[in-house]
């Protein structure tokens, strides 16, 4: 299916959006809000613009944001909270998915 040209630009926003925060994780529904397309167009069209779910890239927003923090000298247990996680366990699981390495193993000044 085509992608329209204020749609690319809807859906350039929503990633915009989700990159300027990534310690956030935004509900479909506040991301319907701030494109202005309904949840079918924009889950879909994202996925076929950018070959990745908005779940997933949300995702590997924070993480990315994780390593630089971790990379920081941050604890891994500082930012798991700061990603909203409820356990240093559950954020490590996520972080490995990822990077196929654990928070542990990225080194601070790396």
């Amino acid at each position: 299916m085509r992608i329209s040209k204020s749609q690319i630009l809807a859906l350039a926003e929503v990633r915009k959006f989700i990159d300027q925060e990534p310690s956030r994780r935004f509900s479909i529904r506040e991301l319907v809000q701030h494109s202005g397309l309904s949840e079918d167009k924009l889950t879909r069209r994202f996925k076929e613009l950018y070959q990745v779910s908005i779940y997933h890239h949300q995702l590997h927003v924070a993480m990315g944001y994780a390593a630089e923090l971790l990379q920081q000298g941050e604890l891994v247990k500082t930012v798991a909270i700061t990603l909203g996680y409820k356990t240093p366990g559950n954020f490590s699981r996520a972080f490995y998915r990822v990077f196929q390495k654990y928070p542990s193993e990225i080194k601070p000044g790396a």
